[in-house]
């Protein structure tokens, strides 16, 4: 017999990465209206919906929200069993916007930003639907990014924010 592994809360393995699972609760639970989504991730009818996508940013369009998976590492807090491991992946969302008007502040960025913290501090109380086998969703913090070449009239503007999903396998025999 080979040995397998599951989340325990779905009693499977992980049908999809955290990342896809992340990107689908997003786009799912976005209330922005300044920018708004389309129909898809990627809706083209509109420029200016938010592109949502796995992966870093193509410049495609004026707004982005990018998904990726990063570090994922057992969560020894809870306690490691040998059979039975806690673990927390962080899910790194790249935001970006294209600066629109160039003689003032646009305030996009600052509210996707937000949406983004919204969307992981409220999530143990008002996910729906949740992401299937997360226990825990918490805002890990943001950075906006800038560089040495960057000035007031910077056409790209970008932030990254994190999210660390906290959830348990179990080692099946």
């Amino acid at each position: 017999m080979t040995p397998s592994i599951q989340i325990t809360d779905i009693a499977a393995e992980q049908s999809d990465d955290w990342d896809r699972l992340v990107l689908d609760y997003i786009f799912d639970n976005w209330t922005l209206t300044n920018p708004a989504k389309g129909s898809t991730w990627i809706d083209q009818s509109n420029p200016r919906f938010v592109r949502f996508r796995l992966g870093f940013p193509d410049y495609s369009h004026a707004y982005e929200i990018n998904v990726l998976e990063t570090d994922t590492i057992p969560d020894l807090s809870q306690g490691g069993h040998g059979y039975r491991y806690w673990m927390q992946t962080t899910i790194l969302i790249g935001i970006r916007m294209e600066r629109l008007d160039p003689d003032r502040p646009d305030p996009q960025l600052g509210l996707m930003e937000r949406e983004i913290q919204r969307l992981a501090m409220t999530y143990i109380t008002f996910a729906s639907p949740p992401i299937a086998g997360a226990k825990v969703v918490t805002w890990g913090g943001q950075s906006r990014i800038y560089n040495g070449t960057d000035d007031w009239a910077k056409s790209d503007w970008r932030s990254e924010s994190r999210i660390n999903i906290t959830y348990e396998k179990t080692v099946l025999a």
